[in-house]
């Protein structure tokens, strides 16, 4: 009865809308069913868990690089390992802490594994993972050719690893598990002696295993001490809730709340819909007014704005949402006829103004009228592109001149913030501050490249181009030479010299390592304080300059490449940081620099591979600024 009246909801405003509520409502029930079938089968609690991976240390591991393959904090690797950082040295086992899930009917954890050169699956598996998996099952998780299985440096794989949380069925006094690879000289008596358990518990808990039989290399759960060092019982229970979807009480209730969430946000959408468009066509002029203007002397053509506006993605909240039209008066009015005292911002093609419309703060970009195709590119990418570490826009304006409408960004550029004259006023940036703006705009720069259709190639990253917000989060901006993904030459050279890689500024070879390389060379800003270029004007005399007329990866080449770098490397850190900074996290952002600048575009990472390394030494920054990192080095 209850789902009759659901599916008899009448709607004034789509006729169809109570037909595709009743199909959302059919599709979670039967999505309900088939979760519970599978969560029943095999995961046993569904919720999953926290478990374990046995780990032991080889030549050539360190802690970083277990923290960056197992993604899990230092400080936790230590503790579950109950060991200080001066005990983990070679053959050293360890416990890495994970959180086991429940994956289509398996208990599992996918961990990420960044590529380096030369890598290949079965080294990575083998060699770096100790063979919690499988060679098959990493190439069928990353999506992988397995006639071919190759893989380049820059890509991320995916690495599944099974785990286990206790069955209360074998025995409830159990509920913290590794996952422990067999080695061939292990026996039942001897894996019983060194975890000190029972051999019938080994063998109950893992069916198959028995004295006279243990498979080499195969995959066991080991029950393991928590860190009171006692074993603590099995937290959780099978799914209680019926598998007959009919009869559940729990199951209506869920489906009912679901039906009834669904319903309200649709309503809510297409409120938001119908106003959000009415406010838009009283905030525009009418199209005979607009005919009306005067003549501008730029080739902006109907067409072609009209051909922006047609490429543009719907919004999947909003619907059809285009940027907002603002009037030539209202600009003129927010910026005092565009008075000097408003201006925030200078460029090769245009003047930025500080501006203040409908209550809200805005940036108000000036464009020159031979930057047509500029304006058109800013205005594509951007009214495409939502992501919280790039510049929104919200308008535009087509009149006299052309103008962009952005958010405003309160702090300013990344480069003031390095390269000004004196910290009286503000102080400078901190070392955990350098860290999260580097992952932002990494995070920016990986969504254009890979997480839209069509991605971009932005062509102008450097520290001038990166705005830090009031919580000194950075948002990548400037969009104006952006371009589609499409790889090759003959584009023209466009961009700031000091930031091009060798194939761009020779060649005019276009891909997204172009990118890339101009990240690196922001990476060695953040860490030197110094320009990109020693030509190139800084806003402190007082700040050191590269020398001897060398770029920053040249100057960091030499140090990277000493035996002795880590200590070399104190003398390219910026004096603003005033040795506060753990020198372990610099030279990890140091060599994720020199990987992005290397001259071969091959060579160099994807930006994927630069959030995942930034995000482990941003976590590793966060611990050292509470307190809980230990620097070897300090």
């Amino acid at each position: 009865m209850k789902g009759r009246v659901l599916c008899g909801v009448h709607s004034c405003w789509l006729p169809s809308l109570t037909l595709w509520l009743c199909y959302i409502i059919v599709l979670t029930q039967r999505e309900a069913g088939v979760r519970q079938l599978l969560v029943r089968a095999d995961c046993i609690p569904a919720t999953g868990c926290t478990a374990l991976v046995y780990y032991t240390t080889k030549p050539g591991d360190s802690i970083e690089f277990l923290t960056n393959i197992f993604q899990v904090q230092y400080a936790d690797l230590l503790l579950y390992s109950q060991r200080s950082q001066h005990d983990i040295i070679l053959g050293t086992n360890l416990y890495v802490p994970f959180a086991c899930t429940c994956t289509n009917g398996r208990l599992m954890h996918t961990f990420s594994y960044p590529v380096n050169f030369n890598d290949d699956v079965e080294t990575v598996v083998d060699r770096y993972y100790e063979n919690l998996t499988t060679v098959n099952d990493v190439i069928v998780a990353s999506g992988l050719d397995a006639s071919k299985q190759l893989i380049y440096a820059g890509n991320v794989l995916n690495i599944p690893v099974t785990c286990y949380c206790g069955d209360p069925s074998i025995s409830p006094a159990y509920g913290l598990f590794a996952t422990y690879v067999v080695q061939p000289q292990d026996q039942l008596t001897t894996l019983a002696s060194n975890f000190s358990l029972g051999t019938e518990i080994i063998s109950e808990f893992n069916s198959g295993v028995n004295s006279s039989q243990i498979e080499p290399y195969s995959t066991i759960f080991i029950p393991t001490r928590d860190l009171n060092g006692s074993f603590p019982p099995f937290n959780g229970t099978l799914n209680s809730t019926s598998v007959s979807i009919g009869t559940s009480k729990t199951n209506i209730g869920v489906i009912v709340g679901v039906a009834v969430g669904v319903s309200v946000l649709a309503i809510v959408l297409l409120f938001m819909i119908f106003w959000r468009r009415k406010y838009l066509i009283r905030s525009r002029k009418p199209a005979k007014e607009f005919e009306k203007q005067e003549s501008v002397s730029f080739h902006l053509t109907s067409e072609s704005l009209s051909e922006s506006n047609a490429s543009r993605t719907a919004s999947p909240v909003m619907g059809d949402l285009k940027s907002v039209e603002f009037t030539y008066e209202e600009l003129a009015v927010a910026t005092d006829n565009f008075h000097v005292s408003h201006k925030i911002g200078q460029g090769g093609f245009a003047s930025v103004y500080y501006g203040l419309i409908r209550n809200q703060k805005l940036a108000i970009k000036k464009m020159n009228t031979q930057a047509t195709k500029e304006f058109l590119a800013e205005l594509q990418v951007l009214t495409n592109v939502h992501h919280t570490n790039l510049v929104q826009l919200i308008g535009f304006c087509t009149t006299t001149n052309l103008f962009l409408v952005y958010e405003f960004i309160e702090n300013g550029t990344l480069d003031h913030h390095l390269h000004r004259k004196d910290f009286h006023e503000k102080p400078p940036l901190s070392w955990t501050q350098r860290v999260e703006i580097a992952l932002d705009a990494a995070r920016g720069l990986e969504y254009i490249h890979e997480h839209i259709k069509p991605t971009y190639i932005h062509r102008d990253i450097k520290t001038a181009n990166i705005l830090i917000d009031g919580s000194f989060r950075a948002k990548v901006a400037d969009f104006g030479l952006a371009k589609l993904t499409e790889s090759g030459s003959g584009t023209g050279i466009v961009g700031t010299f000091g930031y091009m890689p060798p194939e761009y500024a020779l060649y005019g070879e276009v891909s997204p390592k172009v990118d890339v390389f101009a990240f690196g060379v922001v990476l060695f800003e953040i860490i030197s304080g110094r320009v990109a270029l020693p030509g190139l004007v800084s806003h402190s005399e007082s700040l050191p300059r590269s020398r001897e007329g060398r770029t920053l990866t040249s100057l960091f080449e030499s140090t990277l490449n000493d035996p002795n770098g880590k200590i070399m490397l104190h003398r390219h850190i910026d004096p603003a940081l005033k040795d506060d900074y753990p020198i372990d996290a610099v030279w990890k952002m140091a060599q994720l620099a020199r990987r992005c600048t290397q001259e071969s575009p091959e060579l160099r990472p994807s930006m994927r591979y630069a959030v995942v390394q930034l995000m482990t030494l941003a976590s590793a920054t966060q611990e050292w600024d509470r307190g809980d990192f230990v620097d070897k080095n300090s």
